[in-house]
């Protein structure tokens, strides 16, 4: 009864843009070409930022925040002014290097690529923009499989599906096991970003709302305007709204993104909408997968 879209395993089939999650993958990168450093100081024009003939807005009128702030507080003009600092080139070898615009390669039919454009097709403006997830399109998985590099030390591994078939006279064949795809950052690059993503999900980031009580958790918020389908520019009041994160943030035995199509509420963000779905999944995921609490509470 239902149309053929609905059947999709949308995970791996359907594209979107991802917003401040993608913010993560720019810091990280910049970090590990050691263009930035965590505590660094970078003005952030009170929140409007002038470029070119588009103007770049922050939620809130911050001046100076330093890159760990621009990633708590979610700025998308200090993030606009890190990828200033990697140029169009950089950026785009990083964002291919950690997966985005090519298939993962799991086991499942139907796998979208997403969509990221080559540097000489950009305007002055993209650089910037595609810095805080808009002017890209990913899927769900190429963003867990990016934030898995983060959480594992800095491997990109295919991800998986199925391991193996299992006979009815009990032979086993596997058929799938971890692949290394690529070393993306270093050790110590994915140190400092997970360090900084605990920080997202403490009571001063925008992510407070995923901590989940006798676990650290290491995430990031986001929320995208939804782009047009016929024509340029982005629909009024439409947003997908979208939590990343990892758990435990030290051992992690779990990675998730949240993703939230056009959600029904007053004031969409990935930090009110997706977060919470993130807390509720993870805390009985993690008590189903047997990973014991290990902080006397999840709150900062």
């Amino acid at each position: 009864d239902y149309p053929e879209r609905l059947w999709r395993n949308w995970a791996l089939t359907e594209i979107y843009e991802p917003g401040s999650t993608f913010k993560v993958f720019v810091v990280a990168s910049a970090l590990e070409e050691g263009l930035i450093k965590p505590d660094e100081k970078i003005y952030c024009e009170n929140g409007s930022y002038q470029v070119g003939d588009e103007v770049i807005h922050d939620v809130r009128k911050w001046g100076e925040l330093s890159v760990k702030e621009i990633l708590i507080y979610s700025s998308n003009i200090g993030i606009a002014k890190i990828a200033e600092r990697l140029g169009k080139d950089k950026l785009y070898e990083h964002i291919l290097r950690f997966g985005f615009g090519a298939k993962t390669g799991i086991d499942f039919p139907g796998e979208a690529k997403g969509i990221v454009r080559p540097p000489k097709s950009w305007a002055p403006i993209t650089l910037r923009t595609i810095a805080f997830g808009q002017g890209i399109s990913v899927t769900p998985l190429q963003v867990v499989m990016a934030l898995c590099a983060i959480a594992n030390g800095g491997w990109l591994v295919r991800p998986y599906l199925a391991e193996k078939i299992v006979y009815p006279d009990g032979k086993e064949k596997i058929i799938n096991y971890p692949k290394l795809v690529r070393r993306v950052i270093s050790q110590k690059t994915a140190e400092k970003v997970t360090k900084i993503m605990t920080e997202v999900v403490s009571e001063a980031g925008t992510g407070s709302l995923a901590q989940i009580e006798g676990y650290k958790v290491a995430g990031k918020t986001g929320t995208a305007q939804k782009p047009k389908e016929e024509e340029p520019g982005y629909e009024p009041g439409k947003y997908i709204c979208s939590f990343m994160g990892f758990v435990p943030a030290q051992n992690p035995r779990l990675a998730m993104i949240v993703v939230i199509d056009e959600p029904k509420v007053d004031y969409a963000s990935g930090g009110r909408v997706a977060a919470p779905v993130f807390r509720e999944v993870g805390k009985y995921a993690l008590a189903l997968m047997g990973v014991l609490p290990s902080e006397p509470s999840g709150m900062e």
